[in-house]
């Protein structure tokens, strides 16, 4: 799958039955859908999930392959704020990824219509007019989703360094360069933000820290070159900058 045609159909989702599990085996998405569908969770928020699934789940075998990924699917709202997260293993659970299905279509349509995405203008400079930003589509926004929490599992498992300017700067690569100060800025207000809140440090530092960071970079510079007209592969391929020598 080396592009984007058919990516927010079912048969994504489909392809990855075999390393898709939910609960203790592994089964059909149809056999997901049954289920969320029982918890009663609404069929627009059922089928985004799906969606979301299969994005996540298509980043992540481009890493994984072969890997077994462990999908959990929550009919309500994450207490953090999340729509998807990647789970580190624990004694608790096992490694995979959450996906908060209440609410969820319309979370994702939120962002189509409030959210900006980073435009660069003809000089490489980043346009800074709120207005004049255009608006992610929604391949893109969950896309963005799927490379961000692959960009977790792989900074987990030491396959990544931090994203930092000093990298940016060795590598000469202004769009880069240009995601790590823009999101650096958004961490600093979400930063006082979460304390002038009285936020604990754990929410803080999971918001906020390195890998957030690093994350959010990767988010902002995948749609960038979605609209760039870069492959699925090189798409893909964001989620592992700064990799472990």
């Amino acid at each position: 799958m080396e592009n984007f045609e058919g990516l927010l159909k079912e048969p994504l989702c489909k392809i990855f039955d075999e390393v898709v599990t939910f609960g203790k085996g592994f089964v059909s998405v149809n056999m997901i859908r049954e289920e969320l569908e029982n918890r009663k969770v609404p069929k627009a928020d059922t089928e985004m999930a799906l969606t979301l699934m299969g994005c996540i789940a298509a980043v992540n075998h481009r890493f994984f392959s072969g890997v077994p990924v462990l999908f959990r699917f929550s009919s309500k709202r994450s207490s953090q704020g999340f729509l998807a997260e990647f789970n580190p293993f624990t004694r608790r659970q096992r490694e995979g990824y959450s996906v908060y299905a209440e609410d969820l279509a319309q979370l994702i349509k939120e962002r189509t219509a409030y959210e900006r995405v980073m435009a660069l203008d003809e000089r490489g400079c980043l346009l800074y007019d709120y207005e004049m930003a255009p608006r992610p589509s929604l391949e893109e926004v969950l896309m963005g989703i799927g490379l961000h929490e692959v960009r977790h599992r792989l900074f987990h498992h030491n396959q990544v360094s931090r994203i930092t300017l000093g990298y940016a700067k060795e590598k000469g690569d202004l769009e880069l360069e240009t995601a790590i100060r823009l999101n650096r800025s958004v961490v600093k207000s979400k930063k006082e933000l979460y304390r002038n809140e009285g936020r604990s440090t754990y929410f803080i530092r999971r918001r906020s820290g390195w890998d957030e960071l690093g994350a959010m970079v990767v988010e902002d510079l995948a749609i960038l070159k979605m609209r760039q007209g870069e492959s699925f592969a090189a798409v893909c391929n964001v989620a592992c900058l700064h990799p472990v020598d």
